[in-house]
């Protein structure tokens, strides 16, 4: 609880330095006021005009994340129609739910709906998600090097590939290293007559990573995890096209890679205000002035949490889950699996 409340602290302050500057001078702190507040309250409501577009965006990236996803789930591959459901669920547990459990809830829907083993449902879609990271660094380094061309230096694109690159080396290792010697520790542990349920998960977290083993999936996943990426790229863009930034395109797909590196420790109490202060601080690099920089960190952050709510309501509806049962997700968690695929 100490480190949820410092956390909670730390991030507070993050979003508070999106609407105020520090100052050290005379030897003491002091805070002044970026923007008038009220007048930036009055001007919200005129930038509908993007945030309407961006979440139609927003709305497609579970679909398209089933897509990607269909490439790493070990056969019987659930349908698509499925692995979306699973995915829209997933996203209204990780904006209701505290601890950041999307990723986790996806995969336990799955198992819940198909009957995939949930190692193997949560191994696979992690490997979805490095697949996705993958596609993300090689189109925010081509854009590097674009804006490189173009003079565009005010991001500081160096350290934020460099950072980039070696979570996904990192990343790469440990999903491969699981692949391939899971399967000997479980066999071990099952010759010497130990902790057999252990076992059975690791020899499932291996089969949840087959495609570890199948280039030619890994590189069908890679170019479709590339659709994600491009949707993402072309909402931030547009906000910050209407904010009057020239390659807009470019800088929405910088903006999109450090807010993505930024976060490479998902589940954190300080991840809401990670989000702001990096944010704000690309979009001031990109030229954006601080009050629409803060319109950009608030709208965009309010605009993906409604329409992941949004989708995910909507999915639980249409296939009659009952919503008190998916806000009790940490209680439901032993319920067994059903019988049938649903």
């Amino acid at each position: 609880m100490l480190l949820v409340a410092v956390g909670g602290l730390v991030s507070m302050v993050l979003i508070g330095l999106a609407f105020f500057r520090v100052d050290f001078a005379g030897g003491g702190v002091h805070f002044a006021a970026r923007f008038d507040f009220q007048s930036w309250l009055q001007r919200l409501p005129s930038n509908l005009p993007w945030v309407l577009p961006f979440m139609v965006l927003a709305a497609t990236a579970p679909a398209l994340r089933a897509i990607v996803w269909g490439r790493t789930v070990p056969a019987p591959v659930p349908a698509w129609r499925q692995r979306y459901r699973a995915l829209a669920l997933g996203g209204l547990i990780n904006n209701t739910v505290p601890g950041h459990l999307g990723i986790f809830a996806a995969s336990w829907f799955l198992f819940r709906g198909t009957g995939t083993p949930l190692p193997a449902a949560l191994s696979s879609l992690l490997l979805t998600k490095l697949l996705e990271f993958g596609a993300l660094v090689t189109f925010t380094s081509a854009l590097a090097v674009v804006a490189h061309l173009r003079g565009l230096h005010q991001v500081p694109a160096g350290p934020m590939l460099a950072i980039g690159f070696t979570a996904l080396v990192v990343f790469t290792v440990v999903l491969v290293g699981a692949r391939r010697w899971a399967p000997r520790l479980s066999r071990r542990l099952l010759a010497a007559g130990r902790l057999r349920r252990l076992a059975a998960g690791l020899d499932t977290v291996a089969h949840g990573l087959v495609a570890v083993g199948s280039p030619r999936r890994l590189l069908a996943g890679w170019l479709l995890a590339g659709g994600p990426v491009v949707v993402a790229t072309m909402a931030y863009g547009m906000a910050l096209w209407w904010m009057g930034v020239g390659p807009f395109l470019l800088g929405g797909g910088l903006l999109l890679g450090a807010l993505t590196f930024a976060q490479l420790t998902p589940g954190l109490p300080t991840t809401v205000g990670i989000y702001y202060l990096v944010c704000t601080s690309a979009a001031r690099a990109l030229g954006v002035e601080d009050d629409r920089a803060a319109t950009l960190a608030v709208l965009t952050h309010v605009a993906t949490a409604t329409t992941n709510v949004l989708v995910g309501l909507v999915a639980a509806l249409l296939n009659h889950h009952r919503l008190r049962e998916l806000f009790r997700f940490r209680g439901v968690m032993n319920a067994p699996v059903p019988s049938t695929p649903h």
